[in-house]
């Protein structure tokens, strides 16, 4: 794949759709709609949140398709050199979305089960080292402690400012939603583990 070049591929909507990563990471679909020589943006909105929201540098509604490398670069934070609007195949925005994020590198949230407590140090997608301690009681979990662990802390027990949750029903798939959302984790999957030899006075997973 030409990293320098955006492939748009055509919607059943007729629409032109595209899902990049930005320079920082984040992850992006892009719907346009050609006009003559002008596109529509029709959508915009990242989608590594389970939570999709529009980027806020986002301003432009409509452009030449020639400018729309300068708009991407100077709104959504990546440079393409040029994109091709490609028409032989016509694809539905949820599988562009699913072969996209299928093709990411796995990356786990390891957690160690201590009674009926689950523990872990991991670190963020802005390589915060946060300290994270969960409370079983049934299917309810309450996160006793969340706190940032690195020397950017200074020993001090801070909060990260994400996070809201205390009280939540147990799941997997909860645990994950909360990480990345609230925590800027940016994992794929979680792994609780009943026996290990890991000490956990550094991060166990993450950006290590």
């Amino acid at each position: 794949m030409d990293k320098k070049k955006l492939l748009f591929h055509k919607s059943e909507k007729g629409q032109y759709i595209s899902v990049f990563r930005s320079t920082h990471g984040r992850i992006i679909y892009l719907s346009i709609i050609p006009i003559g020589e002008l596109v529509a943006i029709a959508d915009c909105e990242y989608i590594d949140r389970y939570k999709p929201s529009r980027p806020k540098k986002l301003r432009t509604r409509a452009c030449e398709l020639a400018k729309l490398t300068d708009v991407i670069r100077a709104e959504l934070d990546r440079h393409f050199e040029s994109v091709e609007l490609y028409s032989d195949t016509v694809i539905s925005k949820e599988y562009l979305i699913d072969t996209f994020l299928g093709s990411r590198k796995k990356r786990i949230l390891i957690t160690i089960a201590e009674g009926d407590k689950l523990k872990t140090i991991f670190k963020s997608k802005y390589r915060r080292e946060i300290y994270l301690e969960i409370t079983l009681n049934s299917d309810q979990a309450t996160i006793t402690q969340c706190h940032y662990v690195d020397k950017r802390a200074k020993g001090l027990k801070i909060p990260p400012q994400g996070i809201v949750t205390v009280n939540f029903t147990f799941s997997l798939e909860k645990l994950l939603e909360i990480v990345n959302s609230e925590l800027e984790g940016g994992f794929t999957d979680v792994l609780i583990s009943n026996a290990h030899t890991l000490t956990l006075d550094r991060p166990i997973c993450g950006s290590i």
